[in-house]
């Protein structure tokens, strides 16, 4: 399994995607540093660095496009191509070989969102200082935003990893964020006596919950319902990857 996906790793670093995302990553943190310094100047309460992460990780909701373009390369592209069939030659199980290429899509993936994050921490921090006083109580935040930013954005860059799993459409998985992102919108713009029809997708999805469970007063409820309901959805998409492949015909 490691040497599965040591050459994974290889095949990624080979690619012309591999210098495109981290450019890609690292131009789209000026438009976050725009957008995060524009509310800045609303809200004296975002005077720090630290609520920069918070900021970084609800940016999923535009960066998820990097992470769908990096899968329709990486995942789809392969099963298209029948590159996915040539591990199998040297032993390998469909398990081993879709899981080995679901953990690198994803490691990298946050490495992308790492390099944004870095910038938009570095600016912030800059311009107004990381903290006041780092105390107990901001570690404790601290330590609970950046779990369940983590945990709520690996939910979704598996969702996307598994349509491109499934659905082995380059256009298809492309465009599966701007499909996973409607049911949100939808959600926000929706009246209220009409909300009721999208009270199973604030459950289910992973942005929704992971952003009212980040929230330095969220209610503790709020916290274990987001972080129960991204590891599920993280469970089910990976359990139905390897589903999927087990019975399916590859070529």
């Amino acid at each position: 399994m490691s040497n599965l996906i040591r050459g994974e790793f290889y095949k990624l670093r080979k690619s012309k995607y591999f210098i495109v995302t981290i450019i890609i990553s690292i131009a789209i943190s000026f438009p976050f540093i725009e957008i995060w310094s524009k509310d800045v100047q609303r809200s004296r309460m975002l005077h720090h660095g630290i609520y920069s992460i918070e900021y970084a990780f609800m940016f999923i909701s535009f960066s998820c496009f990097l992470f769908a373009l990096l899968a329709e390369d990486f995942i789809a592209k392969d099963f298209k191509n029948k590159n996915i069939s040539k591990s199998f030659i040297y032993g390998y199980s469909r398990r081993e070989v879709i899981l080995s290429k679901l953990a690198v899509f994803i490691m990298f993936s946050l490495f992308l969102e790492l390099i944004y994050t870095v910038i938009l921490v570095t600016y912030a921090s800059m311009t107004y200082g990381f903290c006041d006083t780092l105390d107990t109580n901001d570690i404790i935040y601290l330590f609970r935003m950046v779990s369940i930013g983590v945990i709520y954005n690996v939910a979704t860059m598996s969702l996307i990893g598994t349509v491109a799993v499934i659905i082995k459409s380059s256009f298809f998985t492309f465009i599966s964020p701007f499909i996973l992102f409607l049911g949100y919108y939808l959600f926000l713009e929706t009246p209220l006596g009409s909300k009721k029809l999208f009270l199973v997708i604030s459950y289910i999805h992973p942005y929704l919950r992971g952003m009212w469970a980040m929230g330095r007063f969220t209610p503790i409820q709020n916290i274990i319902t987001g972080a129960t309901s991204s590891i599920l959805i993280f469970t089910i998409t990976i359990a139905g990857s390897l589903l999927y492949v087990k019975y399916e015909d590859i070529k």
